[in-house]
């Protein structure tokens, strides 16, 4: 009996210190797997983190290229509009110069899309309202800070203007050219159009007594006009000038050779 109690008392306690052992074991183990999953939300949070700032950073990268002015196409017949594109050739702003321009774009979307596809309707509302006609011109210019893509650009826009001219049926006279980034700046100081800019400096250069001011609100067509006029009326002035003072020279020195008396004396002498 007494060995009985003295074995059942030995068992219990090595029962206890296994108990012992096993949860000592269980509670370990319990640690280092909560500790591996902290560790690996931590890398996961981080992951996401890093992803976020990434897609930030991209993100903002992309809204600056989107909305980065990089050229400037102006429409001028006389509704004058000017066209913003950014670096893929997408209108991204748009203005009027005059209240005409401010009436056609009042009735046309052209925010957001291309640049050829915004001509096109630009030059269809145009049309509609009839301002391509015998006594009309269009001039569109170009100004971009892409250079290598500025020939295609001018050949794109006059194929456009081309195909909407026989599209609607309008008969249209243009002329499309590439202006430098001083003469846009000086034009939009105007608040006019590079084309029309450079005529009304050409037309007060060509005649003083005309003022940039009074010459604003004439189209393109009449701008064109006068400074050929000018320009035809100098050259015939010029001419007669230079003929009067052929003519006047001449007859000096026939005058001259008549009445110099050491010519006479001369001749006398030699009678």
């Amino acid at each position: 009996m007494l060995d009985n109690k003295i074995a059942e008392l030995f068992d219990k306690v090595h029962t206890e210190d296994r108990l012992k052992a096993e949860t000592t074991n269980y509670l370990y183990a319990e640690i280092r797997k909560r500790r591996g999953a902290a560790r690996t939300s931590y890398w996961r949070l981080t992951a996401v983190c890093a992803s976020f700032v990434l897609l930030l950073c991209f993100g903002g990268f992309s809204y600056r290229t989107y909305f980065m002015p990089v050229t400037y196409i102006d429409m001028d017949v006389n509704p004058s509009i000017e066209l913003t594109l950014n670096r893929l050739g997408k209108v991204i702003g748009y203005q009027a110069y005059n209240d005409d321009g401010t009436k056609i774009l009042n009735t046309v979307e052209v925010n957001r899309i291309g640049y050829k596809q915004a001509v096109e309707k630009l030059i269809d509302a145009m049309g509609a309202e009839g301002y391509f006609g015998r006594e009309s011109f269009l001039s569109v210019t170009v100004q971009t800070k892409e250079d290598g893509q500025k020939d295609s650009m001018l050949r794109s826009l006059q194929e456009t203007i081309d195909a909407a001219g026989k599209k609607y049926q309008y008969g249209i006279t243009s002329d499309v050219y590439a202006v430098t980034e001083e003469v846009k700046a000086s034009a939009t100081a105007h608040h006019v159009s590079p084309a029309k800019y450079l005529l009304i400096q050409e037309l007060t250069g060509l005649d003083a007594n005309i003022s940039f001011e009074e010459c604003r609100s004439h189209s393109v067509y009449e701008l064109r006009q006068q400074v050929r006029e000018k320009c035809g009326q100098n050259e015939a002035y010029e001419q007669y000038e230079e003929y009067d003072q052929y003519n006047q020279y001449e007859q000096y020195e026939e005058y001259d050779q008549f009445d110099d008396p050491h010519t006479h004396g001369n001749s006398g002498h030699h009678h």
